[in-house]
């Protein structure tokens, strides 16, 4: 990925995020063939692993695309207003999508971030 960032970066933002685009689902691909044996993973429990999330990011996609295109006089703000109604509309987007297509998901996911116990720092 190092590699691939230092070529795309020629290219600015966008070849940054094409290099992303096609890098990362091959090197997933690589480490999968690699360990799918030692750690007992087929290929569909991958997939099924893998599903609710990505079903949620690119539905989340399609909602911040709408919001931008619909929100009335968005694009006369400043653009950090932009970038942050359109990251709270991904936020909230993601979060329902998510609860709604995979409770269980959603449910560890909120157990984990919300629910964790904070051990105190010892005193130094």
């Amino acid at each position: 990925m190092p590699l691939i960032f230092l070529v795309a970066v020629n290219w600015g933002t966008m070849g940054l995020a094409i290099g992303w685009l096609v890098a990362f689902p091959v090197l997933t691909g690589l480490t999968f063939w690699m360990s799918h044996k030692r750690i007992g993973i087929t290929l569909l429990e991958l997939i099924g692993a893998a599903a609710p999330g990505l079903s949620s990011s690119i539905a989340m996609t399609a909602g911040v695309y709408v919001a931008s295109q619909t929100i009335p006089g968005m694009e006369a703000w400043p653009v950090y207003a932009q970038l942050g109604t359109l990251v709270a509309c991904g936020c909230i987007f993601y979060t329902g999508l998510l609860w709604f297509l995979s409770p269980a998901t959603f449910k560890e996911i909120y157990s984990f971030v919300i629910s964790r116990k904070v051990k105190p720092s010892a005193a130094v």
